[in-house]
């Protein structure tokens, strides 16, 4: 499967070319794309902005955004690019400017892990309470600027990431119950106003981390197990990855890029989907650590990052 692309040139081959590299020392726990740029959230409060034209960073932290936590997943609003940004004080913040971080709401005494800055609403995940790594998972939805929130607890556990495709369902995937960890999707129906189970099952130690729809019948969560989406409560298990996966990117039903930890040899790893099978790419030992978001809009233009300022890229 050579040549085309993904959004991006027509030099640009699958499987793309990987480039393991650090920005900085920070453990980043999330990034979004920012214009052509990314912005990156991470431990203590850090923001910056990384220049994959010249690899340039900008720290874009300080000031009234210090003394809030970590920084643990942040999101772009498709209308006016606004940034908005969970923390593991349970709250969530908007960033201004440099140095510049505004509190719009706080939702919980404990972990807000999962942003998701739609046009119409934001939507939040929390663990409140989180004691030896779960707690109940509490889902909020708020109007798109702050205001009095509409929140739901759905279950035991922890929930990572949401996605949405275009206007259609919110999902939010994670997983439930202290010891078996066994994989939740939830989705939200606007109609109702309720977060329901769009795929749960009993099957321990299927923890899912990540979560990515790119129409309202596609899209994949993954995380200790990888399963596919074809719409409403439509789920099927799909190969396990080779590696634990934290960070998803889905373009198609056969090309879908996952980022985590390679367990076997507890290094940070970078894995393709080719709708058969699964195949790590680049060096055979990755970074120490583990990757923990992928984002980009074509094959040859992703970006991952990590813990200790690890990350990726198959910028060309």
């Amino acid at each position: 499967m050579a040549g085309g692309s993904a959004g991006g040139g027509s030099a640009c081959t699958f499987p793309p070319a990987i480039r393991y590299f650090s920005i900085g020392s920070t453990t980043w726990n999330d990034l979004q794309p920012f214009g052509s740029d990314f912005i990156l959230v991470g431990e203590a409060g850090a923001v910056t902005r990384y220049i994959p034209a010249d690899g340039g960073v900008v720290s874009l932290g300080g000031g009234t955004c210090n003394g809030k936590g970590d920084f643990l997943s942040v999101s772009v609003r498709p209308s006016d690019s606004a940034v908005f940004i969970t923390t593991s004080q349970g709250s969530l913040v908007r960033w201004v400017g440099p140095g510049q971080c505004s509190g719009v709401n706080a939702l919980v005494p404990s972990y807000a892990t999962a942003v998701l800055a739609s046009n119409d609403f934001t939507f939040v995940g929390a663990i409140d309470a989180m004691s030896g790594g779960v707690g109940n998972v509490v889902l909020t939805r708020l109007n798109p600027d702050g205001g009095s929130p509409s929140s739901q607890t759905v279950g035991f556990g922890q929930v990572w990431e949401f996605s949405r495709p275009g206007l259609g369902p919110v999902l939010a995937a994670g997983w439930e119950h202290s010891t078996q960890h066994r994989n939740r999707v939830w989705a939200y129906d606007l109609g109702s106003a309720a977060w329901a189970d769009s795929w749960a099952t009993s099957n321990s130690n299927t923890d899912l981390y990540a979560v990515d729809t790119v129409s309202a019948s596609l899209g994949f969560a993954a995380g200790k197990a990888f399963v596919q989406w074809t719409g409403g409560s439509n789920w099927t298990y799909r190969p396990t990855p080779p590696i634990d996966i934290y960070g998803l990117k889905v373009f198609s039903a056969t090309e879908v890029y996952g980022v985590g930890n390679d367990t076997n040899r507890g290094r940070g790893a970078f894995a393709v989907w080719d709708g058969n099978s699964w195949s790590v790419l680049g060096p055979s030992v990755g970074p120490a650590g583990y990757l923990n978001r992928v984002r980009g809009s074509s094959r040859c233009g992703l970006l991952g990052v990590g813990s200790g300022g690890n990350a990726v890229t198959t910028f060309p």
